[in-house]
Formats: structure tokens, C-alpha cells, sequence
């Protein structure tokens, strides 16, 4: 039982507590020098003073720095390896800074919807959506004696589960990580005239962990995120509206300016400030090209390839008027700079165990749809993976249950199909032909193969969706027809997931891959990119509807993500993944007897002293893959 002198001391103890508190937040800020004394300083759009030794980061913000809009970038640097992927672009968004009090809020600005500033309804929009609050940073000086700017502890901003990664756990896999904030700090920190580089180190930790075979002790694993702080440019862009009839990945946002128009929505094409140099030339180099740095962790052996991919596009850009659009460069072994930076676009070799991988994201200014950082990821399994030795997430007969039933989800994840694909295609070149990865036509194999892997992910870095309907452009028959091929491609566009085309037994054998563009994809880049004479977005949609009647031209076929769904949620039977030719039928036939010609030849080629019966398992499988992508399409 309670006493009552007990509660008395107990109350008499809470008061105590809050005095003292309340004595502590009358304390003054120290002087600005005082509270940089044994820091060092780094200068940029934002300055920077850092302490290692008391792991003490302060961040300087100037008074005309509050209640201004600048560029967040996000990405996932390094990762466990096992629940997520490093090098990962995330998102981005328009932030400011708000002083309430002692504290300093950075805060993510909702764009989403808007209204002319003379219209009275941007006030309602205000009062009507919510911004979010990112993070919220302590005031640790005085204002300086002559910059008037005051200094904040910049962990209050960074060092946070900024990816909900523990949230994200504890509801996927119901894995018991909590966000280790002790052992959580600012690593890097490097300032420059219009933006600041920062990267973080997040620990996680768990008491209850599961088997990660990645990470030394599944009880901890690192990550770490760049941010990229930057201004946001004022250029002489002009945003380009979109039309539903071409694919571009969009910036959107709801206009309330004028409630009677058909539509709520401005939707801009997502795309790269290109300019002419000579405007009145045919053709031009543009006033600044984009350029594409390949990584120095790609192998040798295997930049070219990746360049070709990268200069394919090129060729869209020439009959537009753009020479050398895009250029590529290789990172030296001793750059000063990372590939997290935002000056830099980039191609990234990244290792993901046990994971085919490969991304194209790009980041566009949320008010404008002007693409400003593209970052290409490439996992070094996606090379295993084309030669079959890729047993996790690729093996389509996998004695565990729940990967069997995730197959259909495979297939809809371009890198995942594309090495299962190579796989069978090198499974059959091998058995026919009884040749090595060695060989000379493996290579070739492997070197047309990552052509079209870094070509795809490059049209999405410069604004195009996917197309499935583009499979459709050729007869079945006409698919090993190399003069055909390479003129117009094996499919409409490269934006498609397209399968390896191998001949059936008996026929010439054509291009294994597509290398080259498809009629849709000059189609798309013409639409987004074409210089036109105009003032305004409004005036340039005439020559854009000139541009997107040419819809009813059957080799510019259009149909993207939503539409290439399996039954019943997909319907058009001329969209689909991992289909080739105009008869799709007849494809899928083909696909079976080469799977057929496979398990023929199992025994003969595969079982030999020396080789491992999980190779002819895995060998097996990639045959009854190819029933199982027909099961998926077919019935459409």
C-alpha cells in the first residue's frame, strides 16, 4: 500500500525534475565562436563544422535560407545486402527550413496541388493539405555577430530510419530490427556552391534476428544513405505537357486554378533539358549533352558493352537534330567524387547475393518534370545469372513453396525474367552446340545481351515506360530475318521485355538479342525531346498532336504496366511480357518445342562425370519455365 508521504515525495520529485528542466531551457545559446571552437569548417550552400572526436556535426543556415524551397535527393548507398540493395535511388522533394522556437524543422512542401498565385484558392490549398515534417534539429549557438545565420545539430535531420526500414521488417518478415540511434552518425559531409553531399551510417539491431546470410551476425547490419541537398535550378526549360498515347513517366499535380476544366491534372513529360548549340542547324550538338559516367567498379571486360547500350539511343536523338546527345565518360580509379553525387549520372555495378538486378531510376524537378540525375544499377549476378549459375530467386522449380508461388511475380520484374530468359537461351546454345562461357559465341552472347540490358534501363532514365505491345511488330517466322532485325529491331521497342530469340532446330539463327532501337522508341524520344518554336507548354500542342496521331501506325503500338497484367486483370491479348511476334500463340508453341528439344538433350549433354545433378535439375527447370510464362499469357 501506498503511504501518504510517499505520493508527497513522489510529486515533490516530479517538480523537482521539471524546475531543473525548465532552468536548462533558460540557459543561453553559447556565442556562435564558442560553439565552433575545435570544429573544422566546410563551406558550401550550406556550411558545415565537425568535431570527429566528439562526433559533433552543426549545420549553418543563413537567415535568407529559412522558408526557402530547396532539392532533397535520397539514396541507399550500402545495405545489408539481403532485405534491401544497395545503391538504391529513392526519392526525392522540395524542402525548407522553419524556425519554431529552439528547434529548426526541415520540411518536406507538398506540390501536389497548386493554383496561380493570384487565384484567392491557393489559400484554401494551403489551409486544406498538410506538409510533412522530415526532421527537426536542436539550435546550438547564438546567431553569428555578422551573418545573422545560427547553427543546428544536423543529426536531428539525417540520423533517422529514413527508409522506415524497421517498420518495413517488422511487417514483411515480422524480423524484430529496431533503429540503433547511439550507433548511428554522420559520416561524410562535403559542401559545394549549389548543393551538399552528406552520408549517413544507420545501424539496425535485433534480439531476435533471422538467418541473413549476407551480414556477419544477423543481430546487426549497416546501412548507408547520401543526401544530396541542393538548389533548385532556374533554367530556361520549358515544361513539355504529356499525351496518354505515347509512354513518358509524368510529374503531375492537381491545378485548382480553374475548377471547369475537363481534367484537374497538368501532367509534364519527365525528360532532359536539351537545347541546340546552333539553333538553326539540322542537326546540332546540344548546348550540354548528358552524360553518362560508367562507375570504376565495372568490370573491363565488360564497359564497352555498357556504353554501347548507353550511345544506342543516339540514333533517336540524331533524327531529331541532336548529334551526340549523350556522351560517356569513365570514372577514374582515383575520382574525388562518389556516385552518389547528383553532378554525376552514373552507371553502377553493385553486388546483390543471390539476386539478378538491374534499375534505370531518374530524378525530375517536382515542379517542372525536368529530369536532373539519372543513376543506372547493375548487380554483378545479372552475369551469373545468363550462364544458369544463379540458384536463389531464379530457380523455377525451388523446393520452397513460397518461391514457387512468387513465380508469376518474377516475370513481372524485368531483370528477373531477362537473366531466366538468358539462362534458357544459354541452356540450348550449350546443349546444341556443346560449347563454354569461354567461347567466343558465348561472349558475343553475353555482350548483345548486356547491350540490351543497359539499353532498357537507359530509355527509362530518359523518361520513356515500359511498352508491351512493341513484341508485336514481326511475324513469328520473320524473327531470325538479320537484315529485318536490325533494321527495325526484333520487337517495336526496346522499352518491352523481351525474351532471347532462339531459332527453332534447324533454322538459321538469328540475333539472340535486340541491339538496336524499335520504331516506337524514335516514336517516344521524338514526342519528348523535338525542339518546337513555342513560348509556353500550351503553345507546343499542336506540333504534339501532330506527333501523337501517328498512334494509328501499327509499329507504334502502345501499351505499358498496367495493361500487361495476366488474366483477369489484363485483358488485351496483344500486351504481354516475355512474348514475341505478332502471333503470340505461335510464339508461345515455339517456346514449348525448344523446351521440349532441352530435356531431349539433358541426358546427353548435362549428365557427364563431373557435373553436378542440381546443374541438370536447374536445366530442367528452365524448360518447364517456358510452359509456365505460355499458362500466364495464354489465356488472355
Amino acid at each position: 500500500m501506498v503511504e501518504k508521504d510517499d505520493l508527497q515525495a513522489l510529486d515533490e520529485g516530479k517538480e523537482e525534475k521539471k524546475e531543473k528542466k525548465e532552468e536548462k531551457e533558460k540557459k543561453e545559446l553559447p556565442p556562435f565562436e564558442e560553439a565552433i571552437k575545435e570544429c573544422e569548417r566546410v563551406e558550401g550552400l550550406f556550411s558545415f563544422y565537425i568535431n570527429r572526436e566528439e562526433n559533433k556535426v552543426l549545420m549553418e543556415i543563413l537567415p535568407d535560407q529559412f522558408d526557402k524551397l530547396f532539392l532533397c535527393s535520397l539514396t541507399r548507398e550500402a545495405s545489408d545486402g539481403y532485405y534491401f540493395d544497395s545503391g538504391s535511388m529513392m526519392w526525392d522533394f522540395p524542402f525548407f527550413f522553419k524556425r519554431i522556437g529552439k528547434r529548426v524543422q526541415l520540411i518536406y512542401k507538398n506540390v501536389r496541388f497548386r493554383a496561380d498565385e493570384r487565384s484567392p484558392i491557393r489559400k484554401a490549398i494551403e489551409r486544406g493539405v498538410s506538409n510533412s515534417i522530415m526532421g527537426s534539429a536542436k539550435i546550438e549557438s547564438k546567431p553569428h555577430p555578422e551573418r545573422k545565420s545560427i547553427l543546428v545539430d544536423a543529426r536531428g535531420f539525417f540520423v533517422q530510419d529514413i527508409d522506415l526500414v524497421t517498420y518495413s521488417l517488422n511487417e514483411r518478415i515480422k524480423a524484430e530490427y529496431s533503429f540503433d540511434e547511439e550507433n548511428s552518425y554522420i559520416d561524410f559531409v562535403k559542401p559545394y556552391p549549389q548543393n551538399v553531399e552528406i552520408d549517413v551510417i544507420i545501424h539496425f539491431k535485433s534480439t531476435k534476428p533471422k538467418s541473413v546470410y549476407t551480414v556477419a551476425d544477423p543481430r546487426s547490419f549497416i546501412h548507408r544513405y547520401h543526401y544530396s541537398l541542393s538548389v533548385i535550378p532556374e533554367t530556361s526549360y520549358r515544361p513539355r505537357l504529356g499525351d496518354d498515347r505515347v509512354g513518358h513517366f509524368l510529374t503531375m499535380y492537381q491545378d485548382y486554378t480553374d475548377l471547369t476544366r475537363e481534367t484537374p491534372y497538368v501532367r509534364y513529360v519527365e525528360r532532359w533539358h536539351l537545347e541546340k548549340a546552333d539553333p538553326d542547324a539540322e542537326i546540332s550538338p546540344p548546348k550540354k549533352p548528358i552524360v553518362f559516367w560508367l562507375e570504376n567498379t565495372i568490370p573491363h571486360e565488360y564497359r564497352e558493352a555498357v556504353k554501347e547500350g548507353i550511345l544506342l539511343w543516339n540514333k533517336a536523338f540524331e533524327r531529331i537534330g541532336f548529334k551526340d546527345a549523350i556522351v560517356v565518360k569513365e570514372q577514374p580509379d582515383d575520382a574525388d567524387w562518389e556516385a552518389g553525387d547528383i553532378r554525376y549520372n552514373t552507371v553502377r555495378w553493385i553486388v546483390h547475393p543471390g539476386g539478378s538486378y538491374a534499375v534505370g531510376p531518374s530524378r525530375a524537378n517536382p515542379f517542372t518534370g525536368e529530369i536532373y540525375h539519372a543513376d543506372i544499377r547493375i548487380g554483378a549476378d545479372m552475369i551469373r545469372a545468363a550462364f544458369g549459375e544463379l540458384e536463389q530467386f531464379v530457380d523455377p522449380v525451388s523446393m520452397n513453396p513460397d518461391d514457387r508461388g512468387s513465380f508469376e511475380k518474377l516475370l513481372l520484374n524485368h531483370q528477373m525474367g531477362l537473366a531466366l530468359h538468358a539462362a534458357f537461351g544459354w541452356h540450348i546454345i550449350s546443349a546444341r552446340e556443346g560449347i563454354s562461357p569461354d567461347h567466343p559465341k558465348a561472349k558475343k552472347y553475353l555482350h548483345d545481351y548486356l547491350v540490351h540490358l543497359v539499353a532498357h534501363e537507359v530509355g527509362h532514365t530518359l523518361g520513356l515506360r515500359h511498352n508491351f505491345k512493341g513484341s508485336v511488330l514481326h511475324p513469328v517466322d520473320k524473327l531470325q530475318d538479320k537484315e529485318l532485325t536490325r533494321e527495325e529491331g526484333l520487337t517495336g521497342s526496346i522499352m518491352d521485355y523481351v525474351p532471347v530469340n532462339v531459332a527453332p532446330e534447324g533454322i538459321e539463327q538469328g540475333d539472340y538479342w535486340q541491339t538496336t532501337l524499335g520504331p516506337y522508341d524514335y516514336w517516344a524520344i521524338e514526342y519528348a525531346y523535338k525542339p518546337i518554336d513555342a513560348e509556353t507548354p500550351e503553345d507546343e500542342l499542336r506540333e504534339l498532336e501532330r506527333i501523337a496521331s501517328k498512334v494509328s501506325d501499327p509499329k507504334l503500338a502502345y501499351g505499358t504496366d498496367e495493361d500487361a497484367f495476366p488474366p483477369p486483370w489484363g485483358i488485351d491479348p496483344t500486351c504481354n511480357r516475355w512474348d514475341l511476334g505478332e502471333d503470340m500463340l505461335e510464339y508461345h508453341k515455339k517456346q514449348i518445342a525448344l523446351a521440349k528439344e532441352l530435356w531431349e538433350k539433358i541426358e546427353d549433354h548435362f549428365d557427364r562425370p563431373g557435373i553436378r545433378y542440381q546443374k541438370i535439375r536447374r536445366a530442367f527447370g528452365y524448360g518447364l519455365s517456358q510452359y509456365r510464362i505460355a499458362a500466364m499469357n495464354v489465356p488472355k
